[in-house]
């Protein structure tokens, strides 16, 4: 069930080998929100909406510049981690095309294509080969694994076999403070008739998950998965 009076942050595809520094970018569209409402632009549209890095080596920043500027755009930067060099910018007042950005820069670190010295290899000729479902996943929480597919049970024939294969029961990892973890599976694996399971897992008592919830429903799972990132800050 969706929460109510939430903050409602962008979701995001992010592939595999990335940690959240901080996401504070809200699914908000600039173009809905008034020149004079002062507080919206001056809390929400800041340098300092969005950072993950991948292992110390990449960073991907989105900002809002100028700050608080009704008429300013999103930036967004592909940067060297530890000295911020930039490698790839792009400046947009759209917000579906900065999440289209991080979906394919995120997969292609992740897959070695990026960053390349091959200069005919631009963003467009990227195309991640799976459509991840987009996650709101908050501070300090690290994507091991995601193959959690944009894919609706409850819309599926039961006998469309090859497209059940992609319901297997380790579809996220993400790992936290502590080394606590955060797994989603689909049990029983490749069954139509299953159902998601998350797990919050401390890795000093795996036989004991410390959380677990069950749902056929992906905005139900998107949801959980938020509310567990933020509740084990």
């Amino acid at each position: 069930m969706r929460k109510q009076n939430s903050i409602d942050y962008q979701p995001l595809r992010i592939h595999p080998g990335w940690t959240v520094v901080f996401h504070h970018l809200l699914d908000l569209d600039p173009a809905t929100v008034p020149p004079d409402d002062e507080d919206v632009w001056l809390f929400k549209f800041t340098q300092d909406l969005f950072y993950i890095h991948y292992n110390e080596i990449y960073g991907l920043d989105v900002g809002w510049y100028p700050e608080a500027d009704p008429n300013g755009t999103f930036g967004l930067q592909f940067v060297t981690h530890q000295d911020f060099e930039t490698i790839l910018s792009i400046e947009t007042r759209r917000l579906d095309e900065i999440a289209d950005v991080i979906d394919k820069i995120t997969w292609g670190v992740s897959q070695g294509v990026l960053p390349s010295s091959d200069s005919h290899l631009t963003l467009e000729k990227i195309t991640p080969p799976i459509r991840l479902l987009p996650l709101k996943i908050h501070k300090s929480w690290t994507i091991e694994r995601n193959n959690f597919m944009d894919l609706d049970p409850n819309k599926l024939d039961d006998d469309s076999q090859v497209i059940w294969l992609n319901f297997t029961d380790d579809l996220l990892c993400l790992k936290g403070y502590h080394d606590k973890q955060i797994r989603l599976g689909w049990e029983p694996a490749g069954d139509p008739s299953g159902r998601y399971v998350l797990r919050v897992i401390d890795p000093n008592n795996k036989k004991n998950s410390l959380r677990t919830f069950n749902t056929r429903n992906n905005e139900e799972v998107v949801d959980w998965i938020e509310m567990a990132t933020l509740d084990m800050l």
